[in-house]
């Protein structure tokens, strides 16, 4: 009575080992191509798993940031629809692209053309005087000993130590996009105190004033000695109707007297308003018999009329001048 239930129960587990086998052999040729598949896609991906992997693979500066600050507070934005074509001669030429780029697409179509991005300050008129051109450089004040360091962590490259300016670095990013994506964190960085991306700016062709002793005057605009000067040229913009030149500045000249017949001084002399206080008068004149010079001298650094081709040149062309003696 004990052998026939256990004939059953090896009975049951045979058909139930044949079942499992009949249904692995059914199953095997749909694994198998599953695999094959996965291997084929391994080798040769699907446009879905290329499109995923592109999108994984893409560069952080791929899609470029179009907005800059420099340290002067000044907010640009880069445009999509032109760029400055660099020429092989060294010139520039600034050209539209068409059709406009897009943050994805701005450093394909830049290094195609071998151009350099154009920014503008933000809601500014876009004319070519607010033409901003951004190049790969970087202006950096750093200790000389956190600079390989820096280097390293943001892929820049040493451009030059301008010996002009102790403690400054010129560095080169890959390009003007890479310049722009880092700078935020160069000036982050351990032993920076500076950093700007250089940018251009258009620059209209200026002139000293006619006058005819000015090539003399090296404290205005030294060109021929090492001397330090006050570099006013771009400042006073001549030839142009425009330029800070001292127009509606008064300045008093306390001192010994101003010779008021001086041709130099013609139109910048303010007679109402001056004064002798040791004559208790209203004639500041300089007394050649006193040695009265030192006053005259002054009075012509600072304010001797500009640009009346004769004599000199004062720092402030334009100014009123006020004797006070």
């Amino acid at each position: 009575m004990i052998k026939k239930p256990f004939r059953y129960l090896m009975f049951a587990f045979a058909l139930a080992l044949l079942a499992w086998l009949g249904w692995q052999m059914l199953r095997a040729p749909q694994s198998h191509a599953a695999r094959s598949q996965a291997r084929a896609e391994i080798h040769s991906p699907s446009p879905e798993r290329l499109h995923s992997a592109a999108r994984r693979s893409v560069s952080p500066l791929a899609e470029v940031a179009n907005e800059l600050r420099t340290s002067h507070g000044e907010e640009l934005r880069v445009s999509f629809h032109e760029a400055m074509l660099l020429e092989d001669d060294g010139t520039q030429k600034p050209i539209a692209l068409e059709p406009p780029a897009d943050s994805a697409t701005l450093r394909e179509r830049l290094a195609e053309l071998n151009a350099a991005p154009i920014a503008y300050p933000v809601n500014a008129e876009r004319t070519r005087a607010a033409q901003r051109v951004i190049t790969p450089d970087l202006s950096v004040k750093i200790d000389d000993a956190l600079l390989s360091s820096l280097l390293k962590t943001h892929a820049l490259t040493l451009k030059d130590r301008p010996n002009y300016a102790p403690g400054w670095v010129i560095l080169s990013a890959a390009d003007p996009l890479a310049a722009m994506a880092v700078i935020d964190a160069v000036r982050q960085s351990r032993g920076v105190s500076a950093a700007d991306v250089i940018v251009g700016k258009y620059r209209s062709k200026r002139a000293l004033p006619n006058d005819s002793l000015i090539a003399q005057q090296w404290h205005l605009a030294n060109t021929t000695t090492s001397r330090t000067h006050a570099n006013v040229e771009t400042i006073w913009n001549f030839p142009s109707a425009t330029g800070v030149r001292g127009t509606g500045v008064r300045i008093g000249i306390i001192d010994d007297g101003i010779d008021l017949t001086h041709p130099d001084f013609v139109g910048n002399l303010d007679i109402t308003n001056d004064r002798d206080f040791i004559g208790n008068d209203n004639d500041p004149s300089a007394i050649a018999s006193f040695d009265d010079f030192h006053g005259t001298s002054c009075a012509g650094v600072a304010g001797a009329r500009g640009n009346n081709n004769l004599g000199v040149s004062g720092v402030a062309p334009l100014a009123t001048l006020v004797g006070l003696r």
